[in-house]
């Protein structure tokens, strides 16, 4: 059974002795700076939580998901609106490849948005941290250029409308390969009235264009499995 509960004094020690040996903290925080990250969003009333993630009675992990204070560094995109920053989420080593991590994510985002309202959400990704950069793509986070150092930004816009079959949301890095088959469809093209897109290279250019300049640019989704049926 996961289990979130607020970081706190009581727990915090626990959360230290998290094993995470092979995450450095060059990628993701440490304990001590969420904790001290959270006291400082405490201070200044700032909306969000970071919380200590329980597996039964053993504490296996960390999350920070509050509100965004600005950054110098912070993507274009998310200089004119309200967000979320997600940091420091990690889980014990002896508890990956379990599906908790996607678990407490969803709980975690879940968990805010009820309290706090829907925003997008931004992380930082180190750039040889491939693992979380797999992870968070399939959950819907898109990367952008923007850069913190060595971390990539990445995006997850929410989902604006959803029924217990199909939701709408902002198209995504997973997406190309739907949207290259499209592109491929000679008798989309007749229908649509459209030029045909001849190189992969093309297609990639066209694709990025939805990705990063099309501010209304959403896949409608099939979501057992999450299928675009269009962009």
């Amino acid at each position: 059974m996961i289990n979130l509960e607020l970081l706190t004094e009581t727990n915090i020690d626990a959360i230290r002795a998290i094993q995470r040996e092979d995450i450095p903290v060059s990628w993701v925080d440490d304990a001590d700076t969420l904790w001290e990250l959270t006291q400082y969003g405490l201070e200044q009333n700032c909306m969000g939580h970071t919380y200590a993630v329980k597996c039964d009675d053993a504490y296996i992990g960390v999350i920070l998901l509050g509100e965004a204070i600005p950054w110098e560094t912070d993507p274009e995109e998310m200089k004119n609106e309200p967000f979320y920053r997600l940091m420091g989420f990690v889980i014990d080593n002896r508890y990956r490849n379990q599906g908790i991590g996607s678990k407490v994510l969803n709980l975690v985002i879940d968990a805010i948005y009820k309290e706090y309202g829907v925003r997008p959400i931004a992380l930082g990704v180190h750039k040889d941290n491939h693992g979380a950069a797999r992870f968070y793509a399939h959950h819907g986070f898109t990367p952008v250029d923007a850069m913190e150092g060595n971390d990539r930004y990445y995006i997850r816009y929410p989902h604006f409308i959803e029924t217990p079959r199909l939701l709408l949301r902002k198209v995504t890095e997973k997406d190309f390969s739907y949207f290259q088959a499209d592109l491929a469809d000679k008798e989309m093209d007749r229908m649509m009235l459209r030029s045909s897109c001849e190189t992969e290279e093309d297609i990639r250019l066209g694709f990025e264009w939805f990705l990063y300049k099309e501010e209304r640019a959403y896949a409608i989704v099939h979501k057992k499995p999450e299928k675009p049926s269009a962009i």
